[in-house]
C-alpha cells in the first residue's frame, strides 16, 4: 500500500545509510514507523516487516555492529497497541451427562471413537492423543510420558493411565506397530486426523453440548 511504501521510504534510508556508522541510530525511527498509519492498515505486513528487521539487527549485534536492536521496539509497542483477544473456553459438558456420553462412545466403532474414549479419562489434548506413539507408553507402569517437544509449554508430561485408558489402548493394540491411533486411510501410516474426531462426534450428536476437547471441558 502506499502507506506502507512511504513508511518504508522514510524508514530505510536511515536503517542503512553508510553515513550511520552505528545502527542504534534508527531506533526513534523505528519506533515511529510502528505508531504511525502502518500499524492501523496493514499491521500483518508491519509484523512481517519487523520479523525481518528483527533478523538483521540480531545479526548486526552478533558481528558487533550495533549493540541494540531497534526492532525490539517495534515489538513491544505492536504488543500494547494490539487488541486484546477474547478467549473463549470449550464447551463444558454437564457432569450428569457424561455416563450417557461414554456409553454411547463405546457403542461406536472405529480408532476415532477409541482415541475419543482415551483422551477423556486422561484429560489429553486431542493433538497429543493422536500423535501417541506406544514408546512413549509403560503398560506394565500404567504411565504415559508425554515427550516435550509434543507439549504445548514444552515440558514433558507423566500421564498415570486408569483403567477405562488402558481399556481404550487395548482395542487398538496391534494396529500398528508404533502409531497408537493410525488412520484407516490406505498408504504410509500416520496417526488419525482431528477431522476423524470430530466427524465421530458429530455422528453421534454430541457436538451442539461439548467439544472433542472434552475431556479437558468437563
Amino acid at each position: 500500500t502506499e502507506i506502507y511504501t512511504l513508511s518504508l521510504h522514510d524508514a530505510l534510508p536511515i536503517c542503512f545509510d553508510r553515513r550511520h556508522r552505528r545502527a542504534n541510530t534508527a531506533r526513534s525511527t523505528l519506533e515511529s514507523a510502528a505508531l504511525d498509519d502502518v500499524g492501523k492498515h496493514v499491521p500483518e505486513t508491519l509484523q512481517r516487516v519487523r520479523q525481518r528487521l528483527d533478523a538483521v539487527w540480531e545479526d548486526a549485534i552478533s558481528y558487533k555492529r550495533a549493540t541494540i536492536n531497534p526492532a525490539m521496539a517495534i515489538r513491544r509497542k505492536m504488543r500494547e497497541q494490539a487488541p486484546r483477544r477474547e478467549r473463549g473456553s470449550f464447551r463444558a459438558l454437564p457432569y450428569v451427562e457424561l455416563p450417557a456420553f461414554v456409553r454411547e462412545l463405546r457403542r461406536q466403532d472405529g480408532v476415532a471413537a477409541r482415541a475419543l474414549e482415551f483422551a477423556l479419562p486422561t484429560g489429553s489434548r486431542t493433538g497429543e492423543v493422536l500423535g501417541a506413539v506406544w514408546e512413549e507408553f509403560d503398560l506394565d507402569a500404567r504411565v504415559w510420558t508425554v515427550p516435550a517437544a509434543r507439549m504445548k509449554g514444552h515440558e514433558a508430561h507423566v500421564v498415570h493411565l486408569g483403567d477405562e485408558a488402558l481399556m481404550a489402548l487395548a482395542a487398538v493394540t496391534g494396529l500398528d506397530a508404533r502409531i497408537v491411533f493410525p488412520s484407516p486411510m490406505r498408504g504410509e501410516p500416520r496417526p488419525l486426523s482431528n477431522m476423524a474426531l470430530l466427524t465421530t462426534f458429530q455422528r453421534m450428536k454430541w457436538d451442539a453440548k461439548t467439544t472433542v476437547q472434552i475431556g479437558r471441558a468437563s
